[in-house]
């Protein structure tokens, strides 16, 4: 049996198209602030795994970027004054991305966060931290919503129509047609309260 060389040269084509398309898909790095300067936190495999989250309220949007949820495994270091009784660090305690004081923030330490301690030191600890932060990555497609425009560049509501004069002759003609046309009422009559025309 012999096959077509079509066949062939179509199996050819999807297995290269399918092995380019994996070849040519990057990571998407994910960064601690809006800015490919920031500190770079991990990757997605792909940007439909980014979970999409809202600007904070004291942060501007900045276009091209947007914020997402990303959960990972980070290394960090934690003040040891900041290790509870149960040697679990206390919440409201800042987890560091380097062993200084001065040193950029990734979270803030909560109950709910998974925290292996892997060294003690006097003053700082090296933490295994599971978590879900904040973090930003590059979007083309994201446009940052805009904020209202002041009053003065709003457009002008519009204005209530005004009749014409010739509409207005011809409301008052029709109402004094309706007037002469409808017959009174006897007051003492158990006719209903409606005139019939």
């Amino acid at each position: 049996m012999r096959t077509h060389p079509i066949k062939i040269l179509f199996a050819i084509a999807v297995s290269l198209g399918f092995s380019g398309a994996l070849i040519g898909q990057e990571s998407i790095n994910v960064y601690l602030s809006p800015s490919s300067e920031s500190a770079l936190i991990g990757k997605l495999d792909s940007r439909s795994l980014a979970v999409t989250a809202e600007w904070p309220e004291n942060a501007e949007p900045t276009p091209s970027w947007q914020p997402i949820y990303y959960r990972g495994d980070f290394l960090v270091y934690l003040d040891s004054a900041d290790l509870g009784k149960n040697h679990l660090p206390a919440p409201g305690s800042r987890y560091l991305l380097a062993p200084n004081p001065n040193a950029t923030t990734l979270a803030i330490a909560t109950d709910e966060d998974k925290a292996e301690i892997l060294e003690i030191d006097p003053r700082y600890c090296l933490i295994k931290l599971e978590t879900i932060v904040l973090g930003y990555i590059e979007d083309p497609a994201a446009i940052a919503p805009r904020p209202f425009p002041p009053a003065s560049l709003q457009p002008p509501r519009p204005q209530p129509r005004k009749r014409s004069h010739r509409s207005s002759r011809a409301i008052i003609r029709l109402k004094r047609s309706r007037e002469s046309s409808s017959r009174p009422i006897p007051s003492n009559s158990s006719a209903p309260a409606f005139a019939l025309s």
